[in-house]
């Protein structure tokens, strides 16, 4: 097995822990410089190798090009954050998606993400109480949303690309389905829930061993007491969250920003960048929707690349997939989530399972 396998593994499992600052670097992204260290020539590969990775890299060198410009403007260092962090994630990317198609590689990934989720439910009783939205090791509920509705989509992905039946699979969608819950985030638990509604309706046998696993997980919490059913903030939290009894005040199209692109539209143009909100447009918070910001952020150009990468995934996909893609889509349309490399290696992921898939039926 190849060393980069088990940098790739170890990386899966300490993802979660979180040390420092939220827009900091992590202890996983030590181990992400690795990877990309050894894999320069997959790379440079990767760039070119179809139109997913070259409309993201477009994308990529154009948000350097958007902050490098805001930046000699205005002297912010934090207008260039954002494009090197794409940058990262990008290289990310490409030094892991060749390995796709080794079967080994896919195996040991179907692991480690087992690892990586069960680890987190089994250390969640041991840590102190977190109020009614749990974040785990991370430094925010939505932090935990968007890993565990990665994972749910990533090994979805994985488990059309491994082609094999086992319950390993669906063991990860209730563990990653729980840590959702746990975050009560509203968009990544209406995602959640589509995603059941269609994987019951696949197949009889997908409802027969889900409803088995949610009877066990449910057992041992109840045995554990780590959740009392009775009079739970959390449960109360969530359904309230769900009905839309419990919407905060940053639900206005003020308080998440989007009035932003209306009251500055000469930046759809060139692009505003990202960074120096509070001294450039009189607001303390960023533009709380991926597809927003991009647009906004790096103009219409910018957003042309980026809507493009999406739709390399979804042209020629089965519905599946297409279903998988408007989950994450539909949490990325409530939060700015497209810093987070895990986010883009999903999206790798369900580009890869089209190919894969295609490949399969011109066989």
């Amino acid at each position: 097995m190849k060393f980069s396998f088990y940098i790739w593994i170890f990386y899966l499992i300490i993802l979660p822990f979180y040390v420092m600052p939220s827009g900091t670097p992590q202890m996983a992204d030590i181990l992400g410089v690795l990877l990309i260290a050894i894999h320069i020539k997959e790379i440079v590969i990767s760039a070119t190798k179809n139109d997913f990775f070259r409309y993201l890299i477009y994308f990529t060198f154009y948000t350097l090009f958007v902050g490098v410009f805001w930046f000699a403007y205005l002297g912010d260092p934090e207008l260039i954050q954002s494009p090197i962090n794409y940058l990262y994630c990008f290289f990310f990317m490409s030094s892991i998606f060749s390995y796709f198609k080794d079967p080994q590689f896919i195996k040991l990934t179907i692991y480690g993400v087992l690892i990586s989720i069960a680890l987190q439910i089994a250390l969640w009783p041991f840590i102190p109480y977190q109020g009614a939205r749990v974040q785990l090791f991370f430094n925010n509920p939505n932090q935990l949303a968007l890993w565990a509705l990665c994972l749910l989509i990533f090994s979805s992905a994985l488990s059309l690309i491994h082609n094999k039946k086992s319950v390993i699979f669906p063991v990860i969608y209730v563990l990653s389905s729980f840590a959702i819950f746990l975050s009560a985030s509203r968009s990544a638990l209406v995602g959640c829930f589509v995603f059941w509604i269609v994987f019951f309706f696949k197949s009889k046998r997908n409802f027969i061993s889900i409803t088995l696993i949610f009877i066990l997980l449910i057992m041992i919490v109840v045995t554990t007491e780590a959740i009392n059913f009775e009079d739970s903030p959390l449960i109360n939290y969530a359904i309230n969250r769900l009905s839309g009894e419990n919407i905060s005040s940053d639900s206005s199209l003020g308080g998440r920003g989007y009035d932003r692109i209306l009251n500055f539209p000469q930046y759809l143009v060139l692009g505003a960048g990202e960074g120096g909100v509070e001294y450039r447009f009189d607001s303390p918070i960023e533009l709380h929707n991926t597809f927003l910001t991009m647009l906004f952020s790096y103009g219409l150009l910018g957003f042309f690349f980026f809507l493009k990468s999406f739709y390399e995934i979804a042209r020629g996909a089965t519905k599946y997939i297409l279903i998988l893609l408007l989950i994450l889509s539909m949490h990325l349309n409530a939060h700015m989530s497209f810093r987070v490399p895990l986010l883009w290696m999903t999206l790798a992921s369900l580009f890869y399972a089209k190919e894969y898939l295609n490949s399969d039926k011109t066989a």
